[in-house]
């Protein structure tokens, strides 16, 4: 098997991925046994001295005629609640609320500067719910689809509770108590 050297590394990685991707697939073996042969066979080290040594910056997976991104991978907590549908918890739970997730972002925004992160996560009303923690304290706010709040914040041994609240109160709870 030959390899194509290039200046360019998304060619080059493209290139090899090809060639290698081809050669496995022409051999396609039908056994276990068959299948370590074919993989002893072909020289796919990193170190072989036909192999081009590729950084690793900006290294994206290349199938068909996809190109690389430079997104994170790490899921984006907002996107996994807008897909949520009916009876996401397999016990009949509700979709997530758009307004509940816009109600939630716009706090979470006004907030940042008062309080720790928050991390969302679905509520079977439909409804989205706010996580923080930071030294001994933490937070636990419900947004509600109408753009209202039920909290439980902790702060040491102290805990305190609240239900139908607006955003500007909860704004002021946390900062006055978290």
């Amino acid at each position: 098997m030959d390899y194509v050297r290039t200046e360019s590394p998304p060619t080059a990685l493209r290139l090899s991925a090809a060639v290698l991707s081809a050669a496995l697939a022409a051999t396609s073996p039908t056994s276990d046994a068959e299948s370590a042969k074919a993989i002893v066979k072909q020289d796919i080290r990193w170190d072989a001295p036909d192999a081009s040594q590729p950084s690793f910056h900006s290294l994206g997976i290349f199938h068909g005629s996809a190109a690389a991104t430079t997104k994170s991978v790490e899921p984006d907590p907002w996107q996994e609640l807008e897909a949520l549908e009916a009876d996401w918890d397999g016990g009949g739970a509700q979709a997530v609320s758009g307004d509940a997730i816009d109600h939630a972002k716009r706090f979470v925004q006004s907030i940042a500067d008062i309080a720790a992160p928050f991390t969302p996560f679905a509520y079977p009303d439909g409804s989205v719910g706010l996580e923080s923690q930071k030294h001994g304290s933490a937070a636990y706010l419900v947004v509600s689809p109408l753009g209202r709040f039920t909290y439980v914040l902790r702060i040491g041994d102290t805990v305190h509770r609240g239900d139908d609240v607006d955003s500007g109160k909860m704004r002021e709870l946390l900062a006055l108590l978290y």
